[in-house]
């Protein structure tokens, strides 16, 4: 039973025989770590990367994107690359760990945010994360304005405090929102990246007449 289930799996997985033969010296344990489960936890960490640079926080799209690549691995055969690359998924994993923590902490530049994104000698971590998503340099123009429109807004918001009157920046406060939402849509993590967050919490401090924490 349990090899025709093995077999099974070989055959809809389309694993090349040759790394089956491999494998089978050492014995079932390592067949299926080395065939199914290794190969997997590659897979899966492939698709996260991809799914999550392509549609960010759309969760559904993500699924259906996952579920797509996950069969179209399969059924094209290429489940077998990923058999013979799981050797060193472990490997992988750590590089590719490392690689995300220098997304998120790296950068080395002096600024942190949208304020060191702009600045000529370092990135920050925001600059950090999109330029892995669009290497053009776009967003950096978009994250300025997001930084001046907060200025702004807090700058209006307070003077019209003062002088007890009432202000009319809805449009400025709207095409800031939307210009976030379009950025979390790119960035790492989507709305929970900390520099969106913190784009966030500074037009929320703006809007009520407090200084932003860049």
């Amino acid at each position: 039973m349990a090899t025709d289930v093995f077999q099974f799996l070989v055959d809809i997985l389309k694993i090349n025989q040759n790394l089956v033969n491999e494998y089978a010296s050492q014995g079932a344990l390592y067949q299926m770590f080395y065939l199914f489960i290794f190969p997997a936890i590659f897979i899966i960490i492939f698709i996260w990367i991809l799914t999550n640079r392509i549609m960010g926080e759309h969760k559904g799209l993500r699924i259906l994107l996952s579920v797509g690549v996950y069969a179209f691995i399969i059924l094209q055969g290429y489940y077998s690359w990923f058999v013979m690359l799981s050797k060193y998924w472990f490997f992988a994993l750590l590089i590719l760990g490392f690689l995300y923590f220098i997304s998120y902490r790296g950068g080395g530049g002096r600024g942190k945010g949208a304020q060191g994104m702009t600045s000529d000698g370092g990135k920050g971590v925001f600059g950090s994360l999109f330029d892995q998503v669009n290497p053009l340099g776009d967003f950096r123009n978009e994250a300025d304005m997001i930084k001046t429109n907060i200025n702004f807004i807090f700058s209006k918001v307070s003077e019209d405090r003062k002088l007890g009157r009432a202000g009319h920046y809805e449009e400025v406060i709207n095409e800031t929102h939307r210009t976030i939402d379009k950025l979390a849509r790119r960035a790492t993590g989507g709305r929970k990246n900390p520099e969106i967050k913190k784009m966030k919490d500074n037009l929320e401090l703006a809007m009520e007449g407090k200084p932003p924490k860049w």
